[in-house]
């Protein structure tokens, strides 16, 4: 917010000052101070932006956290389940119980927040997008200690939230299909002690109801938020950068 406000104040007056509409019935001694209220409210508009943002992120990257712990904890108790082959028809009913409401929290807490990460994901690309277009364009104009500074803030913080949303999107995903292959070693197991038919058929329930469930947290429900993104992403930045590079030699 500092770099935007010595970039607007002190670095680049003289090219967007012209463009600043001004009323005509504005008095001609109260121009100036019109402008700079103007540009403060940019500065302020950037800065609760900036926080609304980090705001939605650290938010969405508790949640991820969370849900991807509680998956995990829920296949270390089946695990442990498992090796004393303790099975009744009571305990896999209360599995049943515990992982249908650990598949609602989750589609909870997608539904929750799902925007927001739709909204940071759009965020970064716009960061990446300016850092690519400041990089190669000729423009005197942006090559200034503050603008410098300001890419480069806006870059790195680009990157760590895009790898973060990313390692904790991809970190359910995984977990959730950890316990998949887990829930399959273990019905092979259990069937293999020739358990009771009852325990038999509850256990078959569990193994369909976990291997049916789809694990995974999305971006505004249109794509599941993973590592998978990080490449998509930087393929269209090196595709942006070779155009805009082009087209600024033109």
């Amino acid at each position: 917010m500092a770099c935007v406000a010595v970039f607007f104040f002190y670095e680049q007056p003289k090219y967007f000052n012209p463009d600043i509409y001004i009323p005509f019935v504005t008095n001609e001694k109260s121009k100036e101070s019109y402008k700079n209220v103007i540009i403060l409210c940019i500065i302020a508009t950037f800065g609760l932006s900036v926080s609304a943002s980090g705001f939605a992120f650290f938010l969405c990257w508790n949640l991820y956290e969370t849900m991807g712990k509680l998956i995990y904890v829920y296949g270390e108790k089946l695990k442990e389940q498992s090796q004393r082959m303790a099975w009744n028809v009571e305990i896999v009913t209360d599995y049943i119980s515990i992982f249908k409401n650990l598949t609602f929290r989750l589609h909870e807490v997608d539904q929750a927040v799902n925007i927001y990460a739709l909204l940071i994901y759009g965020a970064v690309i716009s960061g990446f997008f300016n850092t690519v277009s400041v990089m190669v364009t000729g423009d005197e104009s942006f090559k200034t200690t503050t603008t410098t500074v300001y890419i480069v803030w806006v870059f790195v913080n680009s990157v760590g939230v895009l790898i973060i949303l990313s390692y904790y999107g991809s970190n359910i995903t995984d977990q959730g299909n950890k316990l998949k292959r887990r829930m399959i070693e273990y019905t092979d197991k259990f069937i293999r002690f020739s358990p009771p038919i009852s325990a038999m058929h509850m256990v078959q329930f569990l193994f369909e109801i976990i291997m049916k469930a789809n694990l995974t947290v999305t971006g505004g429900g249109m794509f599941a938020i993973n590592f998978g993104l990080i490449l998509s992403i930087a393929s269209v930045m090196v595709t942006y950068g070779v155009l805009i590079l082009q087209l600024d030699q033109n």
